[in-house]
C-alpha cells in the first residue's frame, strides 16, 4: 500500500511576506509609469510643475521655469522669470527714475498663450515706448503677472502681497469670463483676519493635507459638491494611482450629477436673470473681492484700470455677454476706468470664424491676432487715461 505524500504547508509568516512582496512589486509597476507620465505630461500643482502651491496665493508660477505649451496649433515656450512674472527678464523692485510701471494681472488670457514677443503685455510695452512721450515719463515697463486660473480673490491677494513690492504706477486687472466660476473653488480655502479681510488662500498641497471632503462646482443652478472618496483622500498626497482614480471618479460623478440635475457649468455664462439666489451670493462674493481691489488701490493712491476679457461663444449667442455690462456698471460706479472687451471686439469678431481671433480648438483664449488687437485697445485706453492725469 502506497503512502499519500504529505504536502508541507508554508508557514503563515511566509505567506504574509510573499503577499507583501507581491503587493509592493505590483504597486511599483503601477506607480512608476504613472509617476513618469504625471511628471512629463500631466504636471499639476505639486511642486514639479509650471505652477506650484502657495500658502497665500493658492498657486503661483514656478520661478525660473520654462515649458513648451503645444496645446494649440502654434506651440510656444512659456518662460517664467525668477520673480514669478511671465517674462524673459528680471525687474528691480525699486522702480528706475523716469519709468512708468504697469503691472498686468489676470488669468491665462493675460499671461498670453503665444510666444513672448506676441503677448499682449509685451506689445503694449513696446507700443507705449514708441508713443509720444508724456510729461515726466521717460519710458514704460509692463510686467505680466497673468497666472493660469487666477480669479477675483487671488487678484486681490496678489495686489496686496506681491504687486505692491514692485512699486507700480498703474495696475490693470483683466477679468476673464471664468473668474466667477474659479472663485467658487477658492473661497472655501480663504483665510481672513479679525476684520474679515482676506489674507490668504491656502494652496493645493496644504488643501490635501487638510483632507477637504469635496470638490465644489458652480452651475447656473447653484453650487453643488462632488464628494471625495474617504480612502482615496488619505492616499492622494502619496500615490499617483489614488490621484488618478480620484480624478476619474470626480469626472464620472460630475457627469452623473449633470445628467440628473440637468445643469450646466457656470463657464457657459447663463443670462443673469437665470442666476438664482445661491448664485447671486457667489457672485456678490467675487464682486466684494473686486471692490476690495478698488478700495485698496485708492488707499495707496495707485491708478487702476479694470478690463473684461470676452470668449468667442459670447459673440455667437451661445453664451451670455451680460457679465461685461455688469462688471462695467459695478466698476464705473466706483469712478474707476473700465475697458469693456466684449464691446471693443464685437465689430471685429461678429460673424467671423472662431480661428480668426481665437484658436480653432480653444474658444476662450486669444490667438496671435487678438493679442495684438487687445494690446492696441489697452494702449488707447491707458494713453487716454494717462493724458487725463497730466
Amino acid at each position: 500500500m502506497t503512502k499519500t505524500p504529505v504536502i508541507k504547508q508554508m508557514p503563515l509568516w511566509k505567506h504574509l511576506i510573499f503577499v507583501f512582496i507581491t503587493a509592493v512589486i505590483v504597486l511599483f509597476l503601477i506607480e512608476a509609469p504613472l509617476a513618469v507620465f504625471r511628471y512629463f505630461f500631466d504636471r499639476n500643482q505639486d511642486g514639479r510643475s509650471y505652477v506650484i502651491s502657495d500658502p497665500v496665493l493658492h498657486h503661483v508660477w514656478n520661478p525660473g521655469f520654462e515649458m513648451l505649451d503645444n496645446a494649440r496649433s502654434e506651440p510656444y515656450v512659456l518662460k517664467i522669470n525668477h520673480q514669478g512674472f511671465v517674462s524673459e527678464r528680471e525687474y528691480s523692485k525699486e522702480k528706475p527714475k523716469g519709468v512708468f510701471r504697469i503691472i498686468q494681472i489676470g488669468d491665462s488670457n493675460t499671461q498670453g498663450v503665444v510666444a513672448s514677443p506676441l503677448k499682449m503685455a509685451t506689445i503694449l510695452e513696446k507700443t507705449l515706448n514708441t508713443a509720444k512721450p508724456l510729461k515726466g515719463i521717460d519710458s514704460y515697463e509692463v510686467l505680466n503677472l497673468g497666472t493660469t486660473s487666477w480669479s477675483f480673490i487671488l487678484y486681490y491677494l496678489a495686489i496686496k502681497n506681491k504687486v505692491m513690492e514692485f512699486n507700480p504706477d498703474l495696475v490693470v486687472v483683466n477679468i476673464d469670463m471664468t473668474d466667477f466660476g474659479n472663485d467658487v473653488a477658492y473661497f472655501p480655502y480663504v483665510k481672513k483676519d479679525e476684520s474679515g479681510d482676506p489674507i490668504a488662500c491656502i494652496g493645493s498641497d496644504q488643501r490635501e493635507k487638510a483632507m477637504v471632503k469635496e470638490y465644489l462646482y458652480l452651475t447656473p443652478n447653484g453650487v453643488f459638491a462632488v464628494p471625495k472618496n474617504l480612502v482615496l483622500r488619505f492616499f492622494i498626497p502619496y500615490l499617483n494611482s489614488a490621484y488618478y482614480i480620484d480624478r476619474f471618479l470626480y469626472v464620472a460623478n460630475l457627469k452623473i450629477y449633470e445628467k440628473q440635475l440637468s445643469i450646466e457649468s457656470i463657464y457657459k455664462s447663463p443670462p443673469l436673470e437665470k442666476w438664482n439666489e445661491q448664485l447671486e451670493i457667489q457672485r456678490s462674493r467675487s464682486l466684494d473681492a473686486l471692490l476690495r481691489i478698488i478700495n485698496f488701490t485708492k488707499s495707496k493712491k495707485l491708478k487702476l484700470l479694470v478690463t473684461s476679457v470676452p470668449h468667442y461663444p459670447q459673440f455667437t449667442g451661445e453664451r451670455s455677454n451680460e457679465e461685461h455690462a455688469l462688471l462695467e456698471s459695478f466698476v464705473r460706479r466706483e469712478a474707476i476706468p473700465f475697458l469693456n472687451g466684449y464691446r471693443e471686439f464685437l465689430p471685429l469678431v461678429k460673424n467671423s470664424k472662431q480661428s480668426d481671433f481665437y484658436w480653432s480648438n480653444d474658444p476662450t483664449h486669444f490667438n496671435i491676432r487678438a493679442n495684438e488687437l487687445w494690446a492696441r485697445m489697452q494702449y488707447q485706453k491707458i494713453y487716454e487715461e494717462m493724458k487725463n492725469y497730466q
